[in-house]
Order: C-alpha cells, then sequence, then structure tokens
C-alpha cells in the first residue's frame, strides 16, 4: 500500500548555497564512469537539476553490505555535515552468486533488519551475512544522529522488456519491495525511482531506450540514457526535493512519512504546476497509470501564476469553479487553446483515481506567510474550490490551509517569519514539520481511513479539530 503525493506549487528558484549537501550512496549506475566503456552514472547529471551541492560517493560493483563492509558508509557519515542529505540506491550487486561462495557483495535474502545468513567464503570459512535493510537501516541511523537527512532510493530498471503486449520494462525485483521496506521501518522519504524510469522509458519506447545502452550491456547507460534515469530521479522528488526552493528552503512532504505507519510515501510532486498543466504535462495520467486499488493519493494543488490579463502562463486555469466553463488563451506561439477551471481538471482526476480502486484525499493548499494583524491572511478561492471537488466527488477533504494557520497563528508571526528566508511561499525544515503535523491533524479531523496509518507521533501532534 503507499500513499502518493500531488503538490504542485509555485516554483521560486533559490541561489546556489554551500549552507547544504546532497551525497549520494549507490553502485555503478550512480557512479562516475558507470560500468565503463563509455557508460555514465545518472548521480553525474544530477547536479544539473537541484539547487544545491551533490558529492557522488557512489562506488562502481558495490552493494549495501560492502558499501558498509567496505567503509564507504563510514567515510560519508564523516563528510556530511547536519542539514544535508544523504540519497542511498543499492540492489543491482546485493544477489548471491550462482557458484555458491561467497562473493562478497551479497545480502542475506529476506525482508527485515534481523534476518541472517551463513555463508562459505573463499577460504572454506563460514561468515555470518545480514539483510539489505539491516545495512542500510544501520547507516540511516548513523546519518540522523548527525543531523542528516536520508532519503531511500529503489535501484534503477535494467534495460529488459516485456514479450507480451503491452511492451513496457519488466517488473521490479525484490530489492525495490526492499527499499520500500526501509522507509515503513525508518520513516524516511522512499523515491521509487526504478518505477519514474520504466514510466520515462515506457513513454519512449523500446527501439529508443535502446540507445541508451551497448549492445552487449542492459544495466549501464551510455550517457543520454543516464541523463533520463536522472531526470527521472528529480520528477519524483519534486517540491519534497533536498533544497526545496533553495536557500535551505524544504518542502512539507519530506517531513509527512515520520507521522505514518504501515505504507509507503511516493513523492509524484512537481514544482510550479497548476490542475491544468498537471493535468496537460501528463502528470495526472502517470500516476493514475502507477497507482494500485487500496492507494491513497493526496492531491493539493492552486492556480500557478495566472497573468494580469491574456498572457499565457502555462498553468493558470479558466476562472471559476463550473464543470462547463471554459476560456479561449492565446500561446506563447500565437496559437488559441481552449482551457478549463480547477474544478474540471480536479474532478477528472479524482473520478480516475477512484476508477482503479484508488483512495483519493483533496488537500487544501498551504498558506503563504502573509500576516492581518496576529492572523494568517484569508485563503484565495482555490480552498473553497478544493472543498467543493471533495464533495462532488464524495472523497475526504483535508483543510490543509486552515491547519497550517491555526498551527502558525499559535506560535505567533515572529517564530514563523524565520521559516521564509527567500520568499512567502518556501519554508526552511522547521517550518516544513509544522506544515507536515497541520496536514496530519487535519487527516486525523476528517473521514480518510489514511488515518489509521497515522502513528504515535501523529496523534500526539499539537492543535485541535477546527
Amino acid at each position: 500500500m503507499k500513499l502518493l503525493l500531488s503538490l504542485c506549487l509555485a516554483a521560486f528558484k533559490g541561489i546556489r548555497t554551500s549552507a547544504q549537501t546532497l551525497y549520494l550512496a549507490g553502485d555503478s549506475t550512480m557512479a562516475l564512469g558507470g560500468g565503463g566503456n563509455g557508460t555514465q552514472g545518472w548521480g553525474v547529471y544530477l547536479p544539473n537539476y537541484l539547487d544545491m551541492p551533490v558529492v557522488n560517493n557512489a562506488v562502481a560493483g558495490t552493494s549495501a553490505r560492502s558499501y558498509s563492509d567496505l567503509g564507504y558508509f563510514a567515510t560519508l557519515i564523516d563528510q556530511a555535515k547536519a542539514g544535508d542529505y544523504a540519497v542511498i540506491e543499492f540492489g543491482h550487486n546485493d544477489v548471491a552468486s550462482e557458484t555458491g561462495v561467497d562473493n562478497g557483495t551479497q545480502d542475506a535474502v529476506g525482508e527485515g533488519y534481523n534476518v541472517t545468513e551463513l555463508v562459505t567464503a573463499t577460504n572454506g570459512s563460514t561468515i555470518l551475512i545480514h539483510s539489505f535493510a539491516y545495512y542500510i537501516e544501520n547507516a540511516v541511523s548513523a546519518l540522523e544522529a548527525k543531523g542528516v537527512t536520508p532519503i531511500v532510493s529503489s535501484l534503477t530498471p535494467d534495460n529488459i522488456w516485456t514479450t507480451m503486449a503491452p511492451i513496457q520494462i519488466a517488473a521490479g525485483g525484490r530489492f525495490v519491495t526492499y527499499a520500500q521496506g526501509v522507509s515503513q521501518d525508518t520513516g524516511i522519504v522512499f523515491i521509487d525511482h526504478f518505477d519514474y524510469v520504466a514510466q520515462a522509458y515506457d513513454a519512449l519506447g523500446e527501439t529508443t531506450v535502446d540507445t541508451f545502452y551497448s549492445s552487449n550491456d542492459h544495466l549501464h547507460t551510455l550517457p543520454a540514457g543516464a541523463t533520463v534515469v536522472a531526470e527521472a530521479f528529480v520528477r519524483g522528488d519534486s517540491t519534497m526535493a533536498p533544497g526545496g526552493g533553495g536557500n535551505g528552503t524544504d518542502g512539507w512532504g519530506q517531513y509527512v512519512s515520520q507521522y505514518l505507519s504501515g505504507i509507503t510515501v511516493v513523492n509524484d510532486a512537481i514544482a510550479g504546476r497548476s490542475a491544468r498543466s498537471f493535468t496537460e504535462e501528463g502528470s495526472f495520467t502517470a500516476m493514475i497509470n502507477t497507482v494500485k486499488a487500496g492507494d491513497f493519493v493526496v492531491i493539493e494543488v492552486s492556480d500557478n501564476f495566472r497573468p494580469m490579463c491574456c498572457l499565457e502562463s502555462g498553468s493558470h486555469d479558466a476562472y471559476g469553479d463550473s464543470l462547463t466553463y471554459n476560456e479561449t488563451i492565446t500561446l506563447a506561439n500565437g496559437t488559441l487553446d481552449v482551457i478549463h477551471t480547477f474544478n474540471y481538471y480536479m474532478t477528472n482526476a479524482v473520478n480516475s483515481f477512484k476508477t482503479k480502486g484508488a483512495i483519493p484525499i483533496i488537500s487544501a493548499q498551504t498558506p503563504d506567510d502573509i500576516w492581518n494583524g496576529t492572523l494568517i491572511t484569508d485563503p484565495p478561492r482555490f480552498v473553497p474550490y478544493a472543498a467543493e471537488v471533495a464533495g462532488n466527488t464524495s472523497v475526504a477533504y483535508v483543510n490543509h490551509y486552515a491547519y497550517v494557520a491555526q498551527a502558525y497563528e499559535a506560535l505567533g508571526e515572529a517564530t514563523v517569519d524565520p521559516w521564509y528566508p527567500i520568499d512567502h511561499t518556501h519554508t526552511l525544515p522547521a517550518g516544513a514539520n509544522v506544515v507536515a503535523e497541520a496536514f496530519i491533524r487535519g487527516l486525523l479531523c476528517g473521514t480518510s481511513p489514511l488515518k489509521a496509518h497515522v502513528n504515535a507521533a501523529g496523534k500526539a501532534v499539537s492543535n485541535a479539530c477546527l
């Protein structure tokens, strides 16, 4: 079971800062030089998409176990400082050899921290090895003890396709599940990199994707493929990505998983998007294709950058809450286009999710750091619009705006203002955590069955039902 977050917020690109650093721990699919022969790891291209320094500590040929045994985790932990991030992605080298002799990288087979296995070393001695979760969760604990924020990412897919229609990337193996399990055990954010790459590859088609790999290697990408894999990682991160809007800010989705148990949080958020652009760019469709019956989907969007007159922003919706009203606008290339209302795009998305058996939750946008005396300013029209969509489609609604406003007003403007260093939209981690807590409070006070997954920490968040 998953919780998918669709959070579309305005993007205010920050200044590159050395205050925070993102560290990468992984194997050759991430590393500089990839697997050799002109291939390249996706981590090499990640800095092109983030507003913070990236240190690529990936080492070819390593697994969760060998990265730990050889001291690479210890080195990364020593390098990182409080406020930094670390992405951990393994799985390709974590399997046993066909000889039955320990290969130095295999983990004990099985999901969970306490799984162990006895293996035979090349010298004939017996070695006790631990599970994938054991090695990664130990690293997570050490990173968190230093104030570093770990993120677990599933391994990337091989260039292996199904042989029967529909032709698509073959399903992920047990290490995708293991990575999800680490997220559930530790409460850290999980990025299903396998799934995002598979979506990108499926959209491009096998003929195009084959050019990303040399003829005798279905694992290591050439530079063009590594770029696509890096882009897929960023797509899964967005407003919850390390660095948020720059200058040390963070999205609230980074913090919500710590308040939930028994469910994996997956990020489908994309900065600077609206209900319209999330629809037109195919992001809702990608999510709908991904969800399974029983998954939860939180949708929180507003109208980004509506122009003052007739200029096209690429994201604004037609004005109003009617399902039938539309407007004709002029696109940047001079052609005309018909656009619909916020309620139209949102209603279509909700109904499509429900058709798949998923459980949508509509969440109102969060407030800006704008005050009227001791109170946060009144909500914009998209807050009641969101409530209308929830009511008309019979899905749960969280008035995230009101619950954040309640929390902020209890704390006061003097406390809240420092959480917004670059604009009135993006919060520092302390503020992002308060916004996440406000969502949990709204969830607990609502009707969604997702509240059954709120853990003790979530039930202890402050403030009351509205």
